[in-house]
């Protein structure tokens, strides 16, 4: 589901600092398809289509692949760390053991950060100009840019919702 969508529905402004927060805050609750049922994970269809958009920035070099403790198994334990080639994020994501994406995910040169954060209702990117671009042109994905300006936490989206 995209934001576009639910901006169309629910007739609110489609602002860069929109969640899923917004809609709580107007209507008092998120209607049932709203909620993830699986906080923090990126579908694997989406992880597939970052890493066609990934590929050609990231030839010949490692990535790495944080997973948060609360997406293993042992919930208790210690977070996880791999290594290895981007298409290895595909294998990951059923690997026994671990829940769906990983939290972090980034190339050996730090040309490019991903983040899927349990606490969040998206994924944040950090990358070239090349990469940026690249998402925002992709039609399989929503992305919207911000900056350091830009509120991401519940307090977000004062257009919407004053407060």
């Amino acid at each position: 589901m995209f934001y576009k969508d639910l901006v169309k529905k629910y007739n609110v402004q489609s602002t860069k600092e929109i969640s899923t927060n917004t809609f709580s805050k107007i209507y008092g609750s998120l209607p049932r398809y709203i909620i993830s049922p699986d906080e923090g994970n990126m579908e694997i269809n989406l992880v597939e289509e970052l890493v066609k958009i990934l590929k050609p920035m990231t030839l010949k070099q490692k990535c790495y692949f944080h997973y948060y403790f609360l997406k293993t198994e042992d919930w208790y334990g210690d977070d996880l760390l791999f290594s290895g080639k981007l298409e290895d994020v595909l294998n990951l994501y059923d690997l026994n053991g671990l829940h769906g994406s990983p939290t972090y995910w980034w190339a050996e040169d730090q040309s490019w950060c991903l983040c899927t954060d349990y606490d969040l209702d998206f994924s944040l990117i950090g990358g070239t100009r090349e990469l940026i671009d690249a998402l925002l042109s992709n039609s399989e994905l929503e992305c919207i840019e911000v900056n350091i300006d830009t509120r991401i936490d519940y307090r977000a989206d004062w257009k919407n919702v004053p407060t």
